[in-house]
């Protein structure tokens, strides 16, 4: 017994069923993981007892929508300046307390604000030291906080 064996070319595979077999999942992937909206950093996006911190050279935010919220922060700064712009403010005030500090590189504190409603203060800040840290403390607070301080040199 023989077995007749049929010797040929294999199929080839052209061009096009190449491009079909990659063109295609690449065209479905752009439809599908495309983006509706871009949220810019340190935006405060809805989402209740996060913390949003942007902590750069340049600048810091601290921003939280707080409900009924009790933490304590502390933030070590990367700014790298002896003279800052700084704005803290409390909106939308429903409840609790909160204590914010800022102290210098040589321990001293150089702001010490409490707040139990909403407040806004900026100033401008020059000393020989520059901001250390940042201490949010907060006691079954609920409102939006912002803690911001800017490079002015």
């Amino acid at each position: 017994m023989f077995i007749k064996i049929k010797l040929g070319r294999p199929e080839k595979f052209g061009m096009d069923k190449i491009l079909k077999a990659l063109l295609i999942p690449v065209i479905t992937f752009c439809f599908i993981s495309c983006r509706e909206e871009v949220i810019s950093p340190g935006t405060l996006i809805g989402v209740k007892n996060l913390a949003v911190r942007d902590n750069y050279r340049n600048y810091y935010n601290f921003k939280i929508e707080a409900e009924e919220f009790t933490v304590t922060y502390l933030d070590s700064l990367r700014l790298l300046s002896t003279a800052s712009l700084i704005d803290i403010g409390v909106e939308n005030y429903r409840g609790g307390e909160v204590d914010i500090v800022m102290i210098s590189e040589d321990g001293t504190a150089i702001v010490e604000k409490k707040g139990s409603d909403n407040f806004r203060i900026q100033f401008f800040y020059e000393g020989i030291s520059r901001i250390k840290f940042v201490s949010c403390r907060m006691n079954q607070f609920s409102a939006n906080l912002i803690v911001s301080i800017r490079r002015t040199n």
